[in-house]
């Protein structure tokens, strides 16, 4: 799920066709990152109680890493970048908790199309 390498020379080389690539429904059905998001997904709706948690404490763990490599002076206030792996693994992080809001969305447009 996390940005890589390809994505890297993706985005230097056309950032146009990065962007394109990122809405393009038919690349979705091939692409890896979409297909851990579905995964994610739906192990948050078969088996909540067992996935969430585990998710939840690796990306708060991956956002307190993030946080300590800013505070050692890299990124913001015109210091160093953070490392390129760190920074990584904080958009995974957020692919993985954005992939539960769209199941949280999804039930909740379920459960107001049952009511009508």
């Amino acid at each position: 799920m996390c940005f890589n390498d390809e994505d890297a020379r993706l985005w230097e080389e056309d950032p146009s066709e990065y962007i394109r690539k990122g809405y393009d429904i038919i690349e979705d059905v091939y692409s890896e990152k979409n297909a851990a998001a579905t995964f994610i997904q739906e192990m948050a709706e078969k088996r909540a109680a067992q996935t969430v948690p585990l998710l939840m404490q690796y990306v708060v763990t991956v956002f307190n890493e993030f946080q300590q490599a800013i505070a050692r002076g890299g990124g913001g206030g015109g210091g160093a970048a953070v490392d390129t792996t760190i920074a990584r693994k904080m958009d995974g992080a957020l692919m993985a908790v954005g992939s539960l809001q769209v199941s949280e969305s999804e039930r909740e447009m379920d459960e107001g199309v049952e009511g009508w």
